[in-house]
């Protein structure tokens, strides 16, 4: 890798997913990793701090719950993630209560200031260590040799091995937990049915799903392992592909370190 950029965890917390704090003016909001969301989303109470402006321009499309949203435009300027400047970002900005989530099992608040999205993820290779809990960014140097991921198609596409073959999910590192949609719906047995609840920016949906006791897989030749895991009859996003069997969520990564390096195609779990 080229020159390297480092910043920690940030202190704050949203479930099991990972925040990092951006800096402008000595205003710092904290931001959820999210290489789900295909552009960067900040609530009201952020875009004020970082001085977001409009840029009189709405964009659509279905949230996590499948419901359709719309949203303002903007941009921030002069941001700082670690000892990296970022001359200018487009954010979408949305109400702060859009990204309240309720509450855990503690009773701990579930909310965040919102997510860095794929249009700046994309750019960049990172390296998360979970002991230090410290991530690494930059250009990396050009090395397909190990291409496991596909080119962008409304989600970064990661293709796994299972039982001698090869299933293709979307990456979402904004979702705290992995879901399988309409594709596997009906070629996986040993199953319960139940309900489960889908947050997002687009609200919450309560829908019937299937419950997977167990999945395993190959990343890269390291080994996952899933548990009860809800399985939805739909399609968890759009996408080119009739093969995409749901969305890997962090729940891949908890407690591991990583790689992403999409410029080169590459993921692995460390």
């Amino acid at each position: 890798m080229k020159q390297t950029y480092r910043v920690e965890k940030s202190d704050k917390q949203l479930a099991n997913l990972l925040l990092i704090d951006f800096e402008k003016d000595n205003e710092i909001i904290s931001l959820v990793f999210d290489t789900g969301a295909s552009i960067s989303v900040l609530s009201e109470s952020a875009a004020r701090k970082f001085q977001s402006k409009s840029n009189d321009k709405e964009i659509s499309g279905k949230g996590t719950a499948g419901n359709q949203m719309s949203a303002n435009l903007h941009s921030v300027t002069n941001i700082k993630l670690g000892d990296f400047l970022i001359n200018e970002l487009d954010v979408v900005v949305v109400d702060d209560a859009a990204l309240c989530f309720g509450v855990d099992q503690e009773g701990n608040e579930l909310s965040c200031d919102g997510f860095i999205g794929w249009s700046f993820i994309s750019k960049f290779s990172w390296n998360y260590d979970h002991v230090s809990r410290t991530l690494h960014f930059g250009h990396s140097k050009e090395n397909k040799s190990l291409n496991n991921l596909e080119d962008w198609d409304n989600m970064p596409i990661v293709k796994v091995k299972h039982n001698d073959s090869h299933l293709f999910f979307g990456f979402d590192t904004g979702h705290t937990e992995s879901v399988f949609s309409k594709y596997m719906y009906n070629r996986i047995d040993d199953t319960i049915m139940s309900t489960d609840v889908f947050s997002g920016l687009d609200g919450d949906s309560e829908e019937k799903v299937k419950i997977l006791k167990e999945f395993n897989f190959e990343i890269n030749n390291k080994e996952v392992e899933l548990k009860h895991i809800s399985v939805i009859d739909r399609d968890l996003f759009p996408s080119s592909r009739d093969n995409i069997s749901g969305l890997l969520g962090y729940d891949v990564l908890q407690g591991k370190s990583w790689l992403f390096d999409y410029p080169n195609r590459h993921f692995e779990i460390l």
